[in-house]
């Protein structure tokens, strides 16, 4: 869901930014400096991070799907008020971009929660898989708003994600519910299957959490560590990509995305694969790029490194719910919360690393 939240304000990014070598018409530009640019697309990560913790209590205490009913309602008003937040201009654009991270903050830890209270354990790693639709999504997403803003132009790259938003919560508040007790669809054998299976690892009583015991684990330090290079390598990419492709390996801006979805296919697709060698391959593949001047094959080692790095997320997504199931939200949004701290790390550091505008470098 993340990706898919971060693509759609890249690529409106670059149609409402751009003045230099494209002179196609998508709307209204605005005169902000690549390091704005970075600080408008680190401004999410902010929210995201600051949210996470207090949205994984909320979740426990109010239900994984009442949370996120609530995100999806909040983020189809912020979206759709993009373009009115660009006209005021740059403050009041990076104001809504941290209100969207804040927004979307608790939704893993919500997402984590509703696993936690459906999942029998032996099938938990089939419902952590599907939390990776927001890289399928980002597939979707990426070249879609590329054709609606190359014909519609870069405003309705918020307002048609703002629709879709919409729908898709209609269909979460009908369908799902917090626990199978509460769920209305469902057969009372169905219930009695995922009871038995759970046994006593979840409980209806609000346990105090233990933070002490959280902080000083041995293995889930360990967790944190290993999420923390995952998504410095995934939001490494998600800020990076487009612009790349866009500046530096002159693609047009439908054609970015396009192929900027590419990585993000081998993702969805090797995070089933394996997950042995996950942590090594993404860095050789970066490096690599150094040494690499032709354009396609500088798509295909992103493709690669994006892929590979993504074939780690079923292990580290999942292990929090091994390690504590009843406090499964609150222990992902913990590490979630460092993790996303490279999130606006790392577009400061090609924003310095580019300012003269050699983005090879």
């Amino acid at each position: 869901m993340m990706p898919k939240a971060i693509s759609k304000i890249l690529s409106a990014t670059l149609a409402m930014i751009q003045t230099t070598s494209d002179t196609k018409d998508y709307g209204p530009r605005y005169d902000w400096s690549k390091s704005q640019q970075g600080l408008l697309l680190g401004a999410y990560f902010w929210g995201y991070l600051i949210a996470g913790i207090p949205g994984a209590l909320l979740a426990e205490r109010y239900g994984g799907k009442t949370v996120i009913t609530y995100i999806y309602l909040l983020n189809t008003v912020l979206t759709a008020l993009g373009p009115l937040f660009a006209h005021w201009g740059f403050v009041s654009m990076y104001a809504c971009r941290l209100l969207i991270g804040l927004v979307n903050g608790p939704k893993y830890p919500a997402l984590s929660d509703l696993i936690s209270k459906w999942s029998p354990p032996d099938e938990r790693g089939k419902f952590v898989a599907a939390m990776l639709g927001g890289s399928f999504g980002t597939v979707i997403t990426w070249p879609l708003m590329s054709i609606v803003i190359e014909n519609l132009g870069w405003k309705f790259g918020f307002y048609i994600p703002a629709l879709v938003n919409c729908v898709i919560g209609i269909f979460w508040y009908l369908i799902v519910a917090n626990d199978p007790q509460s769920h209305t669809w469902i057969t009372q054998a169905e219930k009695e299957f995922i009871d038995n299976s759970l046994g006593n690892t979840t409980s209806k009583e609000k346990l105090p959490t233990p933070f002490i015991k959280i902080l000083t684990s041995v293995p889930y330090i360990a967790l944190t560590c290993l999420h923390f290079g995952h998504l410095w390598g995934m939001f490494f990419f998600m800020t990076v990509t487009p612009k790349f492709m866009n500046e530096t390996l002159n693609f047009d801006l439908a054609k970015s995305g396009f192929l900027a979805a590419l990585p993000y296919l081998g993702n969805f697709i090797l995070a089933f694969i394996f997950g042995s060698v996950a942590h090594i391959l993404p860095g050789i593949f970066l490096a690599s790029l150094c040494f690499i001047r032709d354009a396609y094959a500088c798509l295909a080692i992103i493709v690669l490194a994006l892929s590979s790095n993504g074939s780690s997320c079923l292990t580290n997504m999942q292990n929090s719910l091994d390690l504590a199931p009843r406090f499964s939200s609150i222990l992902f949004a913990i590490m979630n919360a460092i993790g996303t701290s490279s999130g606006f790390i790392s577009p400061v550091l090609v924003t310095y690393f580019t300012e003269d505008g050699v983005s090879t470098k």
